[in-house]
């Protein structure tokens, strides 16, 4: 009896607040279920409506979300505009052993803890083995069968499987600079491409030059 007259003795501001905190909380558990029930049976310009009453920023039917980036507030690119800004790969010449995944014909067992099943003048010549017949002056790398100092084992951007293009790859053994290497020949200075007149690897000129 004590608690039942302290209560009713309440002011009736304190009775207003409790009944409020109590509607609150009921309505805080009651709203996500209203919510899924309204998003579930109606059609979405009906849903767009009443969600729309509830929260800022829902997106009509059929209009194109903004994102809004994070941080500066700035809309973010949708997801098709990035992929469209995204710059292309660029193409890949690919070693064909490494293309068919044929690892052991090049690295043999790989529990056996080598890098190379044989040295590369008998690896390589397993496949190129007309390589070179008819020269009688070979290209210094080319001589040693070390061709991995010119082309990648695997993959490369540039035709050959080469590590660097063109006459960028002589210079990085013939140190000559440009201006130099078309002051010593006509013919440097009208081309200025080595692999234009002279073969990679080796024939049967002194200098390796194209029939």
């Amino acid at each position: 009896m004590r608690n039942l007259r302290n209560r009713s003795e309440l002011p009736v501001s304190a009775a207003r607040r409790t009944r409020r905190q109590t509607l609150g909380r009921r309505g805080a558990i009651a709203l996500p279920f209203a919510l899924i029930l309204l998003c579930c049976t109606c059609t979405p310009e009906q849903r767009y409506r009443r969600l729309s009453f509830f929260f800022d920023g829902v997106p009509r039917p059929g209009e194109a979300q903004k994102v809004v980036a994070r941080g500066n507030g700035k809309p973010a690119d949708s997801t098709k505009e990035r992929a469209e800004k995204v710059t292309p790969k660029k193409k890949l010449f690919t070693h064909e052993p490494f293309a068919k995944r044929k690892c052991e014909d090049c690295h043999g067992d790989p529990n056996a803890g080598v890098m190379l099943a044989v040295d590369s003048r008998t690896l390589c010549r397993k496949c190129h083995e007309d390589f070179g017949k008819e020269w009688s002056h070979w290209h210094g790398p080319a001589a040693v069968w070390a061709c991995s100092q010119c082309h990648a084992s695997h993959r490369s951007e540039y035709a050959g499987l080469l590590h660097r293009p063109g006459s960028k790859l002589c210079a990085a053994c013939h140190d000559i600079t440009a201006a130099e290497f078309k002051a010593s020949d006509e013919a440097h200075a009208a081309e200025g491409d080595c692999l234009r007149c002279h073969d990679p690897h080796g024939g049967t000129d002194r200098y390796l030059l194209k029939d």
